[in-house]
């Protein structure tokens, strides 16, 4: 007996993302995040002499963004399980 095998294994794939996941609630997640970084996309902070004057912004800081992405990773969920 070897001890690696090739094996054959359902993947899901999140177009946005681009990437492969062994799980359906990774995917939707991923996707959903990709969308959302998609039409929010991250600033870095910008500092000067060591004083930050601009913070940056990231989606997952407002709480109204992370409502969203639970609620879309939801529904591309259900969508899954619906086509299946």
């Amino acid at each position: 007996m070897t001890a690696i095998q090739a094996i054959t294994r359902t993947v899901w794939f999140a177009p946005t993302k681009r990437r492969h996941y062994m799980s359906p609630r990774a995917a939707a997640h991923a996707e959903a995040s990709a969308r959302i970084e998609k039409k929010y996309p991250t600033e870095k902070s910008e500092s000067e002499s060591g004083v930050c004057y601009d913070p940056g912004y990231h989606w997952r800081e407002d709480q109204r963004l992370l409502k969203v992405h639970a609620r879309l990773a939801r529904l591309l969920l259900a969508a899954l399980r619906r086509s299946a």
